[in-house]
């Protein structure tokens, strides 16, 4: 059990994953729109967002314009339920790094 959490805790932990799924709350975006809103290298953002079409998390969306195929990624059903759980555990990390530091 506890390998199972330390698993996913490290999963959120990793470098914007949880910007991300925050950025894509209310509306899909392209890869660049995302690498400019939260500030990640495309690699970065690249490796992120793998991993969370792995897990489900997100989707990309393919549509054209002008011709040519563009790509937006949003959450998957299982992302948006993620949502209020992933509000809640960062308000809780930031309660407690508050009550670390004001002691």
């Amino acid at each position: 059990m506890r390998q199972i959490i330390n698993m996913q805790l490290t999963l959120l932990y990793k470098k914007h994953f949880y910007e991300i799924l925050l950025s894509l709350e209310n509306e899909p975006k392209s890869f660049n729109k995302l690498e400019k809103t939260i500030g990640a290298y495309p690699d970065t953002l690249n490796k992120r967002l793998k991993e969370m079409v792995k897990y489900n998390l997100v989707e990309p969306m393919v549509y054209v314009v002008d011709g040519k195929n563009r790509i937006k990624h949003r959450l998957t059903p299982k992302g948006q339920q993620l949502m209020p759980k992933l509000k809640d555990f960062i308000q809780l990390a930031e309660e407690l790094e508050t009550t670390i530091i004001s002691q």
